[in-house]
């Protein structure tokens, strides 16, 4: 069996939940904190109310930080999720709920909504996706002029993760039933990622290591012309 088979027979949200947990809050907190950052620029320079596609929104537990108004366009592609996505869609105005299980499911809800996202994120999502060349055209696409596309992944240009995934992290694991190895078939550097938001035509790219170095965050616009 491999590991992402096993992944599929530990609880879902069991594992999410070690998101809001100390230690693993010092990977996360700084993750965050980028992440509300970005979405003030945000808030900033687009009109209200804003638009956001959450792109693996797993459970959703940021939405707290968001304006009241948000229209939400939530992407999972995990089918347990589907009842928590459709009820929060269903108490936000203008929102959307999508279960996408590959690139061309995904390419239909953004031609659905090309060109009218002002935010998307992307947290700890795309170091899963191998095919990830072909989503970064599409959250280009789903993007309005001038609106910022932020993501964040494991930091592996450093030490420092690879480390603690290798020994820490891997026992966690193991304790619940699965192991990390393949987990992340894209292992991103701060030059790799930078490299791929430039490549896809983003303009305004930054990306930075969190404290500790473990994670990147990244931001890029969508140029307006």
């Amino acid at each position: 069996m491999s590991s992402s088979d096993t992944v599929e027979k530990v609880d879902y949200y069991a594992n999410h939940e070690l998101v809001v947990r100390w230690p693993f809050t010092i990977y996360h907190h700084p993750i965050e904190k980028s992440m509300a950052d970005t979405l003030e620029r945000v808030k900033a320079s687009r009109p209200r109310p804003l638009t956001v596609l959450v792109f693996g929104c797993g459970y959703f537990h940021e939405r707290a930080m968001y304006p009241a108004d948000t229209r939400f366009i939530l992407v999972d592609q995990d089918l347990r999720l589907k009842p928590t996505m459709d009820a929060i869609a269903a108490s936000q105005a203008g929102s959307y709920a999508y279960t996408c299980q590959s690139a061309e499911e995904f390419a239909r809800v953004v031609e659905r909504h090309s060109g009218s996202v002002d935010f998307i994120t992307g947290k700890e999502v795309i170091e899963h996706i191998t095919e990830m060349d072909m989503y970064f055209p599409l959250f280009k696409a789903a993007l309005a002029p001038g609106g910022i596309l932020w993501l964040s992944t494991p930091n592996y240009g450093d030490w420092t993760l690879p480390l603690v995934e290798s020994t820490f992290l891997e026992a966690v694991a193991r304790c619940r039933g699965f192991s990390r190895k393949d987990m992340h078939p894209n292992r991103y550097t701060k030059d790799s990622l930078r490299g791929a938001l430039s490549a896809h035509g983003f303009s305004s790219v930054d990306v930075a290591r969190t404290k500790y170095r473990f994670a990147l965050t990244s931001s890029a616009v969508k140029p307006t012309s």
